[in-house]
């Protein structure tokens, strides 16, 4: 069992979002909401309602989520999110800051001899 295929009980963490059945096995399929994720598939496939699932229950559970959405579309789906990056120059500071933000965490975790971060989202960006 992975770390994103847990037990039912696993469901009620604050860092879990339930995303449904593993269709071989049975098991629940968990997404860690403090992991880093892909969501890839073809047009028509879903990965915008899976996205937008996620990033609710992410924003609900006091995640900070940066949305980048060169498409610019549906501004309110988005208005929780901490950042909303739409143009070029947006979305590359966006990602400039975010890139910063893990490399002092990977500083900060070297120094402390971490295999996973456990401190707290300390990104400077605002809205």
């Amino acid at each position: 069992m992975t770390n994103h295929q847990n037990s039912e009980a696993a469901t009620t963490s604050p860092a879990l979002m339930r995303l449904g059945k593993d269709t071989v096995t049975g098991n629940t399929v968990n997404i860690p909401l403090n992991d880093s994720i892909l969501i890839a598939g073809g047009t028509g496939s879903g990965k915008t309602r899976m996205l937008r699932s996620l990033a609710g229950s992410a924003i609900q559970q006091g995640c900070y989520v940066t949305v980048l959405d060169p498409k610019g579309g549906d501004p309110e789906l988005w208005d929780q999110a901490r950042r909303v990056a739409s143009t070029e120059e947006e979305i590359v500071e966006a990602i400039d800051e975010l890139h910063q933000e893990m490399r002092n965490r990977r500083e900060e975790m070297r120094k402390r001899n971490l295999a996973v971060w456990d401190g707290p989202v300390s990104v400077t960006a605002s809205r």
